[in-house]
């Protein structure tokens, strides 16, 4: 499998011989792809992988207090479209 098939473009130079490279140096360079060259895409994917377990205690019930949950769901109702305003206008200024 070559790196193009996935979104990571090697060298212009070395694209005619990547289809001959050893699965290992394919797998190599994805993971200097990752973690070297873009460290903000390689934060992304820390940050996905540290959240699945997480997520794998939720047991698929709402919480005890009604209150509590009304407050929560109109508290992200909210904050969500707030915090994309703001950022979109830190960016704009």
């Amino acid at each position: 499998v070559s790196g193009v098939s996935e979104g990571i473009s090697p060298p212009a130079h070395a694209s005619h011989r990547a289809h001959h490279l050893p699965d290992h140096v394919l797998l190599h360079r994805r993971v200097v792809y990752f973690f070297a060259i873009d460290r903000v895409y390689g934060i992304l994917q820390m940050g996905v992988a540290l959240s699945l377990p997480v997520l794998r205690l939720y047991n698929g019930q709402r919480g005890k207090s009604p209150a509590v949950n009304r407050f929560m769901r109109w508290f992200f109702y909210l904050y969500y479209p707030a915090h994309l305003l703001l950022i979109g206008l830190l960016i704009h200024v």
